[in-house]
């Protein structure tokens, strides 16, 4: 088992995660014909094409304020929304499974509208959460201090270079004082509402760039309350539910906070482009509003799918921790929520079928970009990729010690190239051997038992044809951290088919 197979580490490390759905099948639709002027339409679920989440770790201790970190995040969701123009976008915050349900509604909630004070520039979002704080969610002065450490004076320099420990010392002051003059507000030394409001807009620029959502790029558009566009789920959808032990053990608080920093996260989905939806239909409540509209959308076991066992369960695998409907119906395929990161495990060819040791590369996939060299076997090693994907690779021979280009990152020097596949679905279907079969080379074959004889044989195993035969192998090799080890040879043991 790779250590992505292991829930206990899904979503605990990073600040979030950007991604595309599986694609949806669109039809085909069978209609009856019609006689006369009547016409046949088609309705077609409510279901996200991409989601992103932003994770506890960029937010404030104790509080729902973004932070500084979140800029790269912030790059992602921007990449995400470009892609997919017209895309309307719906925003939930979570909270984990500990206090009672509508003190975690209103942490949610604010969590939720801190998010979407930040995407849309509104200053006045957050003067709300500023001056009427909750018990669980309190910015003060720590708040300003981490504002004015994050926002860059006139000399470049942030403002403020001092602790940020909520304390208002003469450091502070002075601080907010140069941020005062430089932004044409009386220089008293006080963060006020005047204050507050350009120093909100001057961190929302530093942590999010030139990248902003208006109210119109939101499902609800400009209903009352942000109405189908943001919403708090309290505690009712964790990922990770722990043992009820470990739930309960008062000695536990710093060990169990830890675990279940993975349910305390923000969750924006996107929609198909021009999907509309009538904001007075939307089923979840506002943010301000209590948990009982929640409830109405819960499943008939909602509260045992949520409440702690004997086991530790986690959504991707158990599927039955979250007790609304429909927000389930929109994670169910979800990246972001509930497919496994997959370990991919690919091998570099010459054109004539020779692994490639130590050969440079370039991968890029889910945005990012990996420029590393194969191994001494000629195998790259990519982690944490999120299906569904396409793996963009090229690669070289590794260059001789006295190549002028040794050390030259042009890629247009990678002259060999291959698109890699990779689905969410699961290993026990021929089409996923197929696939596994060609990221390792065995490809060139008409058939998939031709190309499952090559693996056998290349491997050492049984030469049986069958699909199911080497299921196993193929999986350990293709996708875990720790493969089959394979000895490098020079050539005359590589498959008979091309990379």
């Amino acid at each position: 088992m790779s250590e992505l197979d292991d829930p206990t580490t899904l979503f605990d490390e990073g600040g979030g995660l950007a991604a595309h759905h599986p694609s949806a099948v669109d039809g085909p639709f069978l209609v009856a014909p019609s006689l006369a002027d009547e016409l046949n339409t088609i309705r077609l679920p409510l279901l996200p094409i991409a989601c992103w989440r932003l994770n506890a770790a960029r937010f404030e201790f104790d509080s729902s304020l973004v932070r500084p970190q979140a800029e790269a995040e912030i790059k992602q969701l921007a990449t995400l929304v470009a892609a997919n123009p017209g895309a309307p976008a719906s925003l939930f915050g979570h909270a984990d499974p500990v206090g009672d349900d509508e003190y975690n509604k209103a942490l949610s909630g604010r969590r939720a509208r801190s998010v979407f004070g930040l995407l849309t520039r509104d200053a006045a979002i957050w003067e709300h959460l500023y001056s009427d704080p909750h018990p669980g969610d309190r910015w003060g002065v720590k708040s300003i201090q981490r504002m004015l450490a994050a926002v860059p004076s006139g000399t470049g320099e942030p403002y403020y270079l001092g602790a940020v420990d909520g304390v208002q010392g003469s450091q502070t002051n002075e601080a907010i004082r140069r941020f005062q003059s430089e932004h044409g507000l009386a220089s008293d030394g006080v963060a006020g509402a005047k204050t507050r409001a350009a120093l909100f807009l001057a961190y929302m620029e530093a942590v999010a760039g030139t990248f902003v959502m208006s109210r119109g790029d939101f499902l609800g558009r400009d209903a009352a309350g942000g109405k189908a566009s943001l919403q708090g789920c309290s505690e009712f959808n964790p990922v990770r539910l722990l043992t009820k032990s470990e739930n309960d053990n008062p000695t536990n608080l710093e060990d169990r906070n830890t675990k279940n920093a993975t349910n305390r996260r923000a969750m924006l989905y996107l929609f198909r482009p021009g999907t509309t939806f009538d904001p007075s239909r939307w089923p979840c409540p506002l943010t301000t509003e209590p948990s009982v509209g929640c409830r109405a959308q819960f499943w008939a076991d909602g509260d045992a799918r949520r409440k702690p066992g004997a086991v530790e369960r986690s959504y991707r695998v158990t599927r039955d921790t979250f007790a609304c409907r429909f927000y389930d119906a929109m994670a169910r395929f979800s990246p972001c929520e509930g497919v496994v990161l997959r370990n991919i495990r690919l091998r570099l060819f010459d054109n004539l079928s020779r692994p490639l040791p130590e050969a440079p590369f370039l991968a890029r996939f889910n945005g990012k970009e990996v420029r590393d060299t194969a191994d001494g076997a000629g195998f790259v090693f990519l982690q944490k990729v999120v299906p569904p994907a396409t793996i963009e690779l090229k690669w070289r021979p590794k260059p001789a010690d006295d190549d002028p280009l040794k050390d030259d990152p042009d890629e247009a020097l990678l002259h060999f190239g291959l698109s890699v596949f990779v689905t969410a679905g699961d290993h026990a279907t021929d089409e996923a051997v197929r696939r596994r079969l060609h990221n390792l080379g065995f490809n060139a074959a008409p058939s998939l038992k031709e190309n499952v004889e090559a693996f056998q044989v290349h491997y050492g195993l049984p030469v049986t044809g069958e699909p199911a035969d080497i299921e196993a192998e193929l999986v350990v090799i293709h996708d875990t951290a720790n493969p089959k080890p394979f000895e490098p040879d020079d050539g005359s043991a590589s498959p008979d088919n091309g990379p």
